[in-house]
């Protein structure tokens, strides 16, 4: 007979599952990566949507800020990347939310989203600089917090996409001929804003997963018999109301 500081049985996969599944971010139990994905889902996907109107209304404000500002050969080529490129791209992505066939691919298709982004402030910057105008780079930064710890991204679809824009930023600055000193600079900050991102976002996920693991491992118990495993009569009741 099993003590009480030991697993039964049946409690066994689930707690390897909790031991393989924290640190790689993923559960060896197949159906519990898949029920963990989909709470996930519906934990940040009114966040998202959220966001992503925010994001909408902060471009629109930066679009209003650099037209009223900057010089007219740069402000053609910069309010075409706001008005162009990231803003309709954002109203697409905050409607394919709401398309329920694409929730599978919705960390993939806001990474996407991401990268486009980023791209899209690079595009800014090198805009600035072909026309020799100083455009500051930290706005990479700052999209790069934001694809981390505000969009509702895993670790590996963030990461992909703020290491990503990192790429873009530093080969956009080589091709322009930023001096080597500045740009080890700026690209020192733009990586540290990147391993901070990645830090912070797998401390993030794997307290969401043993967060899951708790409300999974209390609903095993409140459903199965402590000594056999099985069933119990409040399970067999709400599985025959069909709850």
């Amino acid at each position: 007979m099993p003590t009480p500081h030991a697993p039964s049985h049946w409690q066994q996969p689930f707690l390897l599952s909790e031991r393989a599944g924290l640190f790689r971010l993923r559960f060896a139990d197949d159906k519990l990566e898949e029920s963990f994905r989909h709470y996930h889902l519906l934990e940040f996907l009114p966040r998202l949507r959220r966001t992503l109107k925010v994001a909408v209304f902060l471009f629109l404000m930066f679009a209003i800020v650099d037209g009223m500002n900057l010089p007219p050969p740069v402000r053609a080529g910069v309010l075409r990347l706001h008005l162009g490129v990231m803003i309709p791209v954002l109203g697409v992505v905050w409607c394919l939310l709401h398309v329920r066939k694409l929730w599978p691919w919705l960390q993939w298709v806001v990474g996407a989203n991401a990268i486009v982004i980023g791209l899209g402030i690079v595009g800014i910057i090198w805009v600035a600089r072909a026309h020799s105008f100083a455009m500051p780079y930290e706005g990479v930064i700052m999209a790069t917090i934001f694809f981390y710890f505000m969009t509702g991204l895993r670790f590996t679809a963030a990461a992909v996409s703020g290491w990503a824009v990192f790429m873009a930023y530093v080969a956009m600055e080589l091709l322009v001929g930023l001096p080597g000193k500045l740009l080890a600079y700026n690209a020192l900050f733009l990586a540290t804003a990147n391993l901070i991102g990645c830090f912070g976002i797998h401390y993030l996920e794997q307290a969401l997963r043993k967060n899951f693991l708790a409300m999974e491992q209390l609903q095993r118990l409140a459903e199965h018999d402590s000594l056999t495993g099985l069933l119990n009569r409040r399970a067999f009741n709400a599985r025959a109301a069909g709850i």
